[in-house]
């Protein structure tokens, strides 16, 4: 028994801390909804943290499997000084943009959104424009915690997030308003950049700016742009659901959102655990084919047997998780019918999603970073296709279809396209 445990702690530890932290995620949603349902308000808290997290999510998280594909060591330290100056210049640059551009990211993003709701987006994307730096510098942080096996640090840095978030929602908010929220998300984006930092790492002169350009920087940031790319177009569905759900009703994007991080819950915990473990396995083991391709067809039969198991739970047992989780305070019971109508349709798509975490992964550690873009392209423009043609007809469902369908297009491409294609030149 304890020679079973120390062969998986790594995937306990991240396993138990994920969960704990997705929960904590949830928290906030459960936080939002008591307190404000599926209000302009709810729509104006949601609206206003997409361009931070998907800044994280994209950017941060590109920039950082690029770096660490690249880095493969944490012994390579001029290599990583040189990645985080780089990093810490464009993500100034970036702040930059978010502060003054606050107003036409949110009229861009939910046009429908009117009154208090846009007024709140507004002020919290200003805000949040000084925790740009730290989510780009935490996710490279955890990638290097990663390449050393330190899994429970990096894992306990992600709590950080939702614990501010939690924060600025039932306490700084009943003081501050708006900006109670915003100062929450910052407080635990602030917290989780100090617990992951490797502060040996930072030690900075005006001569690196010099290697900002220099050809190993170059091949990370073209890889970086690569990746950035192919991730973006994964989120293209949430913002373009958030466009139409904006223009639906009131309380459309807030519905929509609940339901889709109940699905959401699955994906980033279990499966979230077992690719955070194995990814630095499939740098290892790149040069080793015979290797690679048996922990690839492992992580690939693990992933397909927990979606279907877990899409059949959710599907007979939905309607009492939405109420379990949601159905207090301002949340009604016709919200949680709707929200399980939703939830059923994203929940289809979760075996997509799930590969497409995963799948993605295996490409990265091959260095092959072309096969995600088209695949993520295409996917998206499967999305985009069947947001417009199912809308009018079919509202939030129609837009949850779209989906799940851009998804599973998705997940098929990464898993299906071979080497051997000319129109990829990928070694995976």
């Amino acid at each position: 028994m304890l020679n079973l445990l120390r062969r998986f702690k790594h995937y306990i530890i991240v396993f138990g801390l994920t969960i704990l932290g997705h929960f904590l995620g949830f928290g906030r949603e459960i936080a939002t909804a008591f307190y404000f349902g599926t209000s302009d308000i709810a729509d104006g808290i949601l609206v206003g943290i997409i361009p931070l997290t998907l800044y994280a999510s994209v950017f941060g998280s590109a920039y950082a499997n690029a770096a660490i594909v690249h880095i493969k060591s944490t012994d390579n330290s001029s290599v990583i000084k040189d990645a985080i100056f780089t990093l810490v210049v464009i993500s100034v640059c970036s702040a930059l943009f978010f502060l003054l551009g606050a107003e036409h990211i949110v009229s861009l993003m939910a046009p429908g959104l009117k009154n208090e709701g846009a007024l709140l987006a507004q002020a919290f994307i200003k805000l949040s424009s000084v925790g740009v730096l730290f989510v780009t510098l935490s996710s490279l942080g955890r990638g290097l915690l990663h390449l050393d096996k330190r899994f429970a640090r990096a894992s306990i840095s992600d709590l950080m997030p939702n614990v501010g978030m939690i924060l600025g929602i039932v306490i700084l908010y009943q003081f501050y308003g708006i900006y109670g929220l915003a100062l929450g998300g910052i407080a635990g984006y602030f917290l989780q950049f100090i617990f992951v930092s490797q502060w040996r790492f930072y030690c900075f002169s005006f001569k690196q700016f010099s290697t900002i350009f220099s050809k190993h920087q170059r091949t990370i940031l073209k890889s970086t742009a690569l990746a950035a790319i192919s991730y973006s177009v994964v989120y293209v569905d949430v913002l373009v659901d958030r466009y139409f759900a904006s223009q639906l009703f009131e309380g459309a994007i807030a519905t929509m959102n609940y339901g889709q991080k109940i699905m959401l819950l699955p994906l980033y915990t279990f499966i979230f655990a077992i690719t955070t473990v194995i990814f630095p396995k499939l740098i290892q083991s790149q040069n080793n084919v015979i290797e690679f391709n048996r922990i690839k067809k492992q992580l690939y039969l693990v992933t397909f047997i927990a979606s279907l198991f877990i899409t059949l739970f959710v599907v007979i047992f939905g309607k009492f998780i939405v109420s379990l989780f949601f159905n207090y305070g301002a949340f009604t019971s016709g919200d949680v019918i709707n929200t399980y109508q939703v939830l059923v349709v994203y929940i289809i798509g979760l075996t997509g999603h799930a590969f497409v975490l995963v799948a993605s992964k295996v490409r990265y550690a091959k260095q092959d970073f072309k096969t995600p873009l088209v695949a993520g392209i295409t996917g998206a423009a499967v999305n985009v296709a069947l947001d417009i043609a199912l809308v009018d007809d079919f509202g939030m469902l129609g837009l949850a279809w779209a989906t799940t369908a851009s998804a599973l297009v998705n997940a098929f491409l990464l898993v299906a396209l071979k080497r051997n294609l000319n129109l990829f030149r990928s070694k995976a």
